[in-house]
């Protein structure tokens, strides 16, 4: 086809029946549901939640969700203050990622101000009774449930290898303390 000549009406269709399919399929693949991640610790399974929204209330409520400013917790990947020039409206704090288990969530956020760090709170329930167990600071945030977990693991020392004291054999000629050879 020439650059003067005009394309036919079918083909047309055929170019738009082409893009809409293009969508269609796009957007299929990404409604598909994706598999959840879960990962065992410290005797509870968590499933990994990527929300505020999808946390218990009552968690959702001591970390703030609800509240407005600097006292708030924004969600994931919204803005927050990351340094001590604050904006005014925006909270200090940011959510990242959680671990939600029958009875325990574990929940991770980045803190902003003078020294950024990442917290990560523990949780466990009984009924409607909602108790912060333990608190953790970090300094890179999480990748995903697993890069929490894995946050939380013992780091062991690095072994330096002490070289052994070798004695030399003894010289001939050369005294000792208490032997003369």
């Amino acid at each position: 086809m020439s650059p003067t000549t005009r394309s036919s009406p079918g083909t047309r269709w055929s170019a738009g029946a082409a893009a809409s399919l293009f969508a269609i399929l796009a957007f299929s693949s990404a409604c598909e549901p994706k598999a959840t991640t879960s990962v065992a610790w410290n005797g509870r399974e968590f499933v990994e939640v990527g929300s505020l929204a999808l946390l218990p209330a009552a968690i959702q409520d001591e970390l703030g969700a609800q509240r407005a400013g600097a006292e708030g917790i924004a969600e994931r990947g919204a803005r927050f203050n990351t340094t001590d020039v604050v904006e005014p409206g925006l909270p200090m704090r940011r959510f990242v990622v959680a671990g939600v288990a029958p009875d325990a969530a574990l929940v991770a956020y980045e803190r902003g101000g003078r020294g950024y760090s990442v917290g990560i709170l523990l949780y466990t329930w009984s009924g409607s009774r909602v108790q912060r167990v333990r608190t953790w600071t970090t300094y890179e945030p999480p990748d995903g449930l697993a890069g929490l977990i894995q946050s939380l693991q013992p780091t062991r020392p690095k072994r330096h290898s002490i070289p052994r004291h070798h004695t030399a054999p003894p010289r001939p000629g050369v005294k000792r303390a208490g032997r003369i050879t």
